[in-house]
C-alpha cells in the first residue's frame, strides 16, 4: 500500500506495510507492520505498535494515554517527550538528517534497534 490517511473515532487499526502512514484514532490501538518513507500517527487513548520504522523523512508519533512501542528503525535521530512514564531508546543518530519525534503524555516510550 502507497499512502493511508484514516481518522477513526473508536477501534483498533492494524496495517501491513506501508509507505505513507497518516493515522488519527480517538480510542483504539495503532498495529503497523512496516512504515517505509513517513508516517505522522496520533492516538488520544491507546497504544502505537510499530515492527519496522524505516522512514526517509521527518515522522511523528504521539500517543496522549498510551505507550510507544518501535522494534527497528533505520539510522535516525529519535527524539522524545514524556510526562508521565518511561523512555528507552536503543541507538539514536544526533547527526542524521531525518528525525522522528515521539511524545507520550501518559506512557512508555519503547525503541530497539
Amino acid at each position: 500500500m502507497q499512502k493511508l490517511i484514516l481518522k477513526l473515532i473508536a477501534g483498533n487499526v492494524s496495517i501491513g506495510k506501508i509507505k505513507d502512514a497518516n493515522i488519527k484514532c480517538d480510542y483504539g490501538d495503532v498495529e503497523i507492520d512496516e512504515v517505509s518513507n513517513k508516517c505522522s500517527v496520533a492516538v488520544d487513548c491507546g497504544n502505537v505498535k510499530v515492527d519496522k520504522l524505516l522512514i526517509k523523512e521527518n515522522s511523528d508519533i504521539k500517543a496522549d494515554l498510551g505507550n510507544i512501542s518501535i522494534n527497528e528503525t533505520n539510522d535516525i535521530y529519535i527524539e522524545t517527550k514524556v510526562d508521565l512514564g518511561k523512555t528507552n531508546i536503543g541507538k539514536n543518530n544526533r547527526n542524521a538528517d531525518v528525525v522522528l519525534r515521539l511524545t507520550c503524555n501518559c506512557g512508555n516510550i519503547r525503541v530497539n534497534n
